[in-house]
């Protein structure tokens, strides 16, 4: 019974803390671009996933729930390569394949002038982020239909640097320029041209600064803390807990549009 008690003051004092103290800020960042023509997309079967110089034309923002833009970049190009595929599914429509990468690895930069920052100055790095345990899997994957030019690679990104300068223009200097993102790069030919062409798009959440609790607060999380490690101390194990990416939404394969049903899982291995 005294543990119970002990929950319960623990969760009210939390409860009665500054919320100014603990206010969360984000910002959402999206970028687009489009190419005609052929690319540097390249999706080998069991493989690595790569590009380079894949243009990009603009970016827009959302801070702390404020629209900002949308502003043009200049020189906008990014390259990547993705870790080493650890499955493949041969099961649609063969010669279509779907490439799995559960993994976290690879690297991701892009460069551009916004903001007045000169051309080819990089503005953001990542890596790709690692698997969710199961039942989810692999959150990267590559679809790719050959028969029809079809390329369609969407994944999941572990932010690892912002450039400050882009931060500064934004209004949120104060970040720490990290976060997580998402990537969706689709090549396709154009049924009634009969050109090539690529979409590409990115979305990187950023958090803003942690903030420092006022003295009464920290006091008040000190306890709680002491309560839910004397509650947890009761039990005989630790439950498992499950993480799920707020992007984990967006990360699907897109199929040929003849072919229904065609397509990679994300949740497989």
């Amino acid at each position: 019974m005294r543990n119970h008690i002990v929950v319960a003051v623990t969760f009210f004092a939390l409860a009665a803390a500054s919320q100014s103290a603990w206010a969360d800020e984000e910002a959402q960042i999206d970028i687009r671009g489009t190419q005609s023509g052929q690319s540097n997309l390249k999706a080998p079967l069991g493989g690595r996933v790569s590009d380079s110089g894949e243009p990009v034309d603009f970016m827009q923002a959302i801070v702390n729930d404020v629209p900002q833009g949308p502003f043009s970049i200049s020189d906008g190009a990014f390259s990547f390569k993705t870790p080493k595929a650890t499955s493949v599914d041969l099961s649609y429509y063969p010669p279509a394949y779907t490439n799995f990468y559960a993994a976290g690895g690879g690297s991701l930069t892009l460069t551009g002038s916004i903001f007045g920052l000169p051309d080819g100055s990089p503005l953001f790095t990542a890596t790709f982020a690692p698997e969710i345990p199961p039942p989810y899997g692999a959150v990267t994957s590559a679809f790719v239909d050959p028969t029809v030019d079809l390329v369609a690679f969407a994944g999941l990104l572990t932010i690892t640097w912002t450039n400050p300068e882009l931060l500064n223009a934004l209004g949120i200097g104060d970040f720490p320029g990290d976060g997580d993102g998402s990537i969706s790069v689709t090549r396709y030919r154009n049924g009634d041209t009969g050109s090539l062409g690529t979409l590409t798009g990115f979305t990187l959440q950023l958090d803003g600064p942690v903030a420092t609790p006022e003295p009464a607060t920290a006091f008040l999380l000190g306890a709680g803390l002491l309560g839910i490690m004397g509650r947890r101390r009761t039990a005989n194990r630790a439950k498992p807990s499950l993480y799920l990416p707020r992007f984990l939404g967006s990360v699907t394969c897109q199929r040929a549009r003849h072919h229904p049903g065609a397509g990679g899982n994300v949740g497989a291995p």
